[in-house]
């Protein structure tokens, strides 16, 4: 029988974007490029990185 899972409230959702600055960048940093286009906004491996060096409470 297959587990239930308990759905997310948008509340919860809103937390776990907040206390993951990774996750947060993904969903909804943009940046324009070269070319002028408005893209999202992808971390290179030293942004990474640091992001996953720092610590987030």
């Amino acid at each position: 029988m297959p587990s239930k899972r308990k759905s997310m409230t948008t509340a919860d959702k809103l937390q776990k974007i907040l206390n993951d600055p990774y996750l947060f960048i993904s969903l909804f940093m943009k940046i324009v490029d070269k070319n002028g286009n408005t893209v999202p906004f992808k971390t290179n491996k030293q942004q990474a990185t640091l992001l996953s060096d720092m610590a987030f409470d």
